[in-house]
């Protein structure tokens, strides 16, 4: 963690904050290398060091250092002082006092110090003006005892090494649980552990009644992934991340802004990692479409996102708006649309065929979003449909086809030029395996931004779903 002195011109904050940042992926690489060769080692057993979690020193930067000598004046007074928790924490996107916002210096406070009590571990402030006020201080200091506890037993040494997940306990046993996520981890060559359902499984992994079942009776490292219907993913992850354990939860992932808040909150008391399952994510054409967005913003967004027909006897047909084709398949299109950067409060449901017909439903949103058109045809129709187009204002586009999608596939990119079209196909692999390789050190790294887009997308789909219910109504 870094202090540095609040009189630091505003000129130099966004290098600071800049810095501050890259150190934290340091410490927190560095601190589960395992190797007690890098930058927060310690004396005393080499592997200790490496999973000791509280790695605190006096040790300043000098001008000679590699990290102040890309910035010496972002350091001035810095020190050295860190914990592998107060890193995710940060990481995590852990809430601060408001003073923390204004003085743009997140947990400083001059003269910090840890100290190791035992099998706990207290942070304390050492005075003048900092923003770290008491109670912060103390989840801090909840964390790091956990995390000790955790090391102690053993139970999530795998996880501590920064790698892959390698355990996974599905909840739910539908079709996309049995046909997508439980072959994709198979693929990567991780195990499945458990399985959550009301069901037989056809595997050898022990079936649970029961979440809270599962979670107590499985290793704290195995992670659990809830393939069940919208409505019950609160309970259950919520479950889940009372045990400490990580969850992979499938889109949308949960119902109610206020849900996603309280899910995120227990998430990084709990230093656990909580992702959203929208697989699309994790696809070369995901990231070419964010690129050429941010190289040259559209004028215009369209998407048509439909298919023939619901799947027949799952939660879809139960009539709730959370089972709805604005949460099964628009949530796509706007968790697209969040993570181009655009803000969807003037997106609006222009229109629904079939209103309170959750089998036929079609939806048609529209809205002008800072400057963007954005129109969607969302839901069923007579034939399938995955395409995301983006227009230009010299009239230029580029449409992609199929742009949700998980499996392996070539996707058709095609771009137009004063009306003329060139087609490039891209080789996609497979998104699941992809998303279940994720390092947990990286799932940690971008945890605050990830949860963040969730509560976005959760709240939007809130506000949507209040305009959905009164077409229904209407009849």
């Amino acid at each position: 963690m870094l202090g540095i002195h609040t009189s630091v011109r505003d000129a130099q904050c966004a290098a600071r904050d800049d810095l501050f940042r890259r150190f934290g992926e340091l410490c927190v690489r560095d601190a589960v290398r395992g190797d007690g060769a890098g930058l927060l080692s310690r004396s005393g057993d080499a592997a200790a060091r490496g999973r000791d979690p509280l790695c605190a020193g006096g040790r300043r930067y000098r001008g000679g250092d590699a990290l102040a000598d890309q910035d010496p004046s972002a350091l001035h007074h810095a020190s050295l002082f860190s914990s592998l928790p107060a890193v995710a924490a940060l990481s995590a996107g852990l809430r601060l006092p408001a003073t923390a916002v204004r003085q743009r210096c997140p947990l400083h406070r001059a003269g910090a110090t840890a100290a190791a009590r035992g099998d706990t571990a207290l942070l304390v402030g050492g005075g003048g003006n900092g923003c770290c006020d008491d109670s912060t201080l103390l989840r801090l200091a909840e964390m790091v005892r956990r995390w000790r506890a955790r090391t102690a037993a053993g139970a999530r040494s795998d996880q501590v090494s920064g790698g892959r997940w390698e355990r996974f306990c599905v909840v739910g046993l539908g079709g996309h649980a049995r046909t997508k996520l439980i072959p994709a981890i198979e693929a990567n060559g991780q195990s499945l552990v458990g399985v959550v359902s009301s069901r037989a499984s056809d595997g050898a992994a022990p079936v649970f009644p029961t979440v809270e079942q599962a979670a107590a009776a499985l290793p704290e490292d195995t992670v659990f992934v809830i393939a069940s219907p919208p409505g019950a993913h609160f309970a259950q992850v919520m479950a889940a991340l009372e045990r400490g354990h990580d969850v992979v939860v499938e889109k949308p992932a949960l119902v109610t802004a206020a849900e996603a808040s309280e899910a995120s909150a227990l998430a990084n008391r709990n230093c656990a990692v909580l992702v959203e399952g929208f697989m699309n994510r994790y696809t070369r054409t995901h990231r070419h479409f964010l690129a050429e967005w941010r190289d040259d913003p559209p004028c215009a967004v369209d998407c048509a996102f439909t298919i023939p027909g619901a799947p027949a006897a799952t939660f879809r047909s139960d009539g709730a708006i959370a089972s709805s084709n604005l949460y099964d398949i628009a949530s796509y299109f706007l968790s697209a649309l969040i993570d181009a950067g655009v803000s969807l409060d003037a997106l609006s449901l222009e229109r629904v065929d079939h209103a309170g017909h959750p089998d036929f439903e079609r939806l048609h949103l529209h809205g002008t979003l800072g400057g963007i058109r954005v129109r969607g045809l969302i839901g069923i129709d007579a034939e399938y449909a995955n395409i995301m187009r983006l227009t230009r204002a010299d009239g230029s586009s580029i449409g992609y086809r199929p742009f949700f999608y998980g499996r392996p596939a070539e996707r058709s990119i095609v771009r137009t030029v004063n009306g003329v079209e060139s087609e490039a196909l891209v080789a996609d692999d497979n998104a699941f395996e992809a998303m279940f390789a994720v390092p947990r050190v990286d799932w940690l790294a971008s945890q605050a931004e990830r949860l963040g887009r969730m509560i976005e997308l959760t709240r939007q789909l809130e506000r949507l779903g209040t305009d959905l219910s009164r077409f229904r109504a209407a009849g």
